[in-house]
């Protein structure tokens, strides 16, 4: 049997994943076998040889291909021929005693290719959604109900009100919020659930990165590099390199610039959004900083953030100080 598990959250997929494992080992001891779709080792023969051949010690198998959209667009060559299609067809095709879980995070397979219809067709394909959460609105929907299931796991008895501070505070990122519940578990074991204000949360709980990120982005249009440094320790210390970060300032500021023209062209607020890939939320903070930002500081600052991520990965400054000197200069 196959599984093909898709989902914009990487979290979301993991959990999926972990219960179809679950199910499968409870009808018997079974041996695991990890894959990795972005390694070129990895390709359809040996797929095939993982998910087809049982050594003379194992009786049952779990063979798991992570970022299965990478390793099938790595092989379309392959798969447009016919003996390509044959393979994946013998591929999933495995008996009972074999259980193949391709996943997918934030690049999917496409629907309308051959690959899925085949996928789905012979197997089964679980399309999973990320769940946004927009402060402006409180803790509602999709979101609202998986806090609610996961609080509820924990035994942990929190309000409506302390479930919205919690993800106010961390934001829709599931396993931050997973975590979080986890280190709440611990701290509230023995005392009682109304103790936990907003003051405590905000010392127990870290702010979310995409906050920060924002933040930095303010503290950086209002060019104020004790902040902008500020928020940058925040980010380091939730575990984020230095060059995670600067991709993290590109890609943000990149989207305030690619507005700034689209909107420029007259281009409606709403295709604006789809072509940018935006949420709710989202959209309304980089709306508030668009007018922070000059179309003629641009330049400088693309420059200054190519040559950083430059530095980081080629020089052999200390990335810390690489990280800061851009910060100056973006502030400066």
């Amino acid at each position: 049997m196959h599984h093909l598990i898709q989902g914009d959250d990487e979290y979301l997929v993991a959990v999926k994943r972990d219960e179809l494992q679950a199910s499968f080992l409870r009808d018997g001891d079974a041996t695991i076998e990890h894959l990795d779709g972005t390694n070129k080792k990895t390709d359809l023969t040996s797929l095939f040889q993982s998910t087809s051949t049982l050594s003379f010690f194992e009786t049952r198998k779990i063979v798991i291909l992570e970022n299965a959209s990478e390793f099938f667009e790595r092989e379309k060559k392959y798969l447009a021929k016919k003996a390509g299609m044959k393979i994946l067809e013998d591929t999933l095709s495995v008996g009972d005693d074999v259980l193949l879980i391709l996943c997918s995070y934030e690049k999917r397979i496409a629907k309308n290719t051959r690959v899925y219809k085949m996928i789905s067709q012979m197997g089964k394909v679980t399309e999973l959604k990320r769940m946004w959460h927009d402060p402006n609105e409180g803790l509602t929907g999709d979101l609202q109900r998986w806090v609610r299931a996961e609080t509820a796991k924990r035994k942990l008895n929190l309000s409506a009100k302390q479930q919205n501070m919690l993800v106010a505070r961390v934001g829709s990122d599931l396993r931050q919020i997973a975590n979080e519940l986890d280190k709440l578990k611990v701290y509230l074991d023995d005392d009682p659930v109304s103790n936990l204000d907003a003051k405590t949360l905000a010392h127990l709980v870290p702010p979310s990165r995409e906050l920060i990120i924002f933040n930095l982005i303010d503290a950086v249009a209002q060019k104020n590099c004790k902040r902008a440094l500020a928020f940058v320790k925040d980010l380091t210390t939730s575990g984020l390199s230095e060059s995670h970060i600067i991709m993290m300032l590109h890609r943000q500021l990149r989207q305030i610039y690619s507005w700034r023209i689209l909107a420029k062209r007259e281009i409606p607020e709403n295709d604006i959004t789809a072509e940018l890939g935006l949420t709710p939320f989202t959209t309304r903070k980089l709306k508030s900083q668009i007018g922070k930002f000059p179309t003629n500081s641009f330049p400088r600052i693309i420059s200054a953030l190519i040559l950083a991520d430059e530095e980081v990965k080629s020089s052999s400054m200390d990335k810390r100080f690489i990280l800061e000197k851009l910060i100056i200069r973006l502030t400066g």
